[in-house]
């Protein structure tokens, strides 16, 4: 699952970096500043670590799994809890955003 989403003009790159990492905290994932545009965010339960690398501007973001990541099964498929985990974290970045666009 990688999911990629469109941001309303008028969002700045700053803005949408407050939002992940803002997003990812409420959710429980740990972030680090990769690069600028770059965020890693890590959650862990139990024996699994899901691992993302969220890529933003001012204009997208997305997020892609990382190596880190330890939740593919042998037959390459992967683990559903990390496609949960990841549609969670994609829905409260959102709310995130949705919250900087009222509040303008």
């Amino acid at each position: 699952m990688n999911p990629g989403f469109s941001i309303p003009e008028s969002v700045t790159a700053a803005e949408v970096e407050k939002a992940i990492k803002l997003g990812a905290i409420r959710r429980g994932w740990t972030t680090k500043e990769i690069k600028p545009g770059l965020i890693q965010a890590t959650y862990v339960k139990g024996s699994y670590t899901a691992c993302v690398d969220i890529a933003y501007t001012n204009k997208s973001w997305g997020i892609e799994m990382n190596p880190k990541t330890n939740m593919k099964n042998a037959d390459g498929t992967v683990n559903p809890k990390y496609n949960q985990w990841v549609r969670n974290l994609a829905h409260d970045i959102g709310k995130e955003l949705q919250i900087i666009c009222t509040t303008r």
